[in-house]
């Protein structure tokens, strides 16, 4: 091993070192237990109807928060959605 020239700068190395790869043991254990209760949360009705559907047929059409539609587009946008024969939401 090659001989250190600031001995107390490699044992703060080696205390952050142990400290970070804690931090990263504790992140990835926290991860897991988030990831273990969501899958006993019961799914939502729209995403168990999006669930049930093959994957690539349905149509995810959003237009942001700060869409603003009069109701003659609004109808044309449904109109055309229903006419085209995919499923949407």
């Amino acid at each position: 091993m090659k001989e250190t020239y600031f001995p107390e700068i490699n044992e703060m190395y080696q205390r952050i070192a142990a400290k970070l790869q804690q931090a990263r043991f504790h992140y990835a254990i926290e991860t897991l237990k988030i990831k273990q209760e969501e899958e006993k949360k019961p799914q939502s009705l729209n995403m168990s109807w999006l669930d049930s559907k093959k994957p690539n047929s349905v149509v995810c059409i959003c237009f942001g928060s700060m869409a603003n539609f009069i109701a003659s587009q609004l109808k044309e946008i449904a109109t055309d959605l229903e006419a085209s024969g995919h499923q949407f939401i």
